[in-house]
């Protein structure tokens, strides 16, 4: 994924090794999948919000069928 996937409000998709719950998948895409020039501004959980070029953009983490494939849905919040 890049910043433009945020920029544009995209869902974007991401699967894991190990079967993880929402809380769980959101600490993993925060940590090795969501670009360093999204500056976290607030974190709950699965649901976070993301400053990028003085914007600010919501961000929910779900599964998509199962425990390994999960969904990061990205809105524009406001800025």
């Amino acid at each position: 994924m890049n910043i433009e996937d945020i920029i544009n409000e995209e869902c974007v998709t991401f699967e894991t090794e190990e079967s993880m719950d929402n809380i769980q998948s959101a600490e993993y895409f925060k940590e090795n999948i969501l670009p360093d020039e999204a500056e976290i501004i607030h974190d709950d959980g699965n649901y976070f919000e993301v400053c990028v070029e003085g914007k600010i953009y919501s961000c929910d983490i779900y599964g998509n069928g199962d425990f390994y494939h999960n969904v990061a849905n990205f809105n524009f919040f406001g800025g």
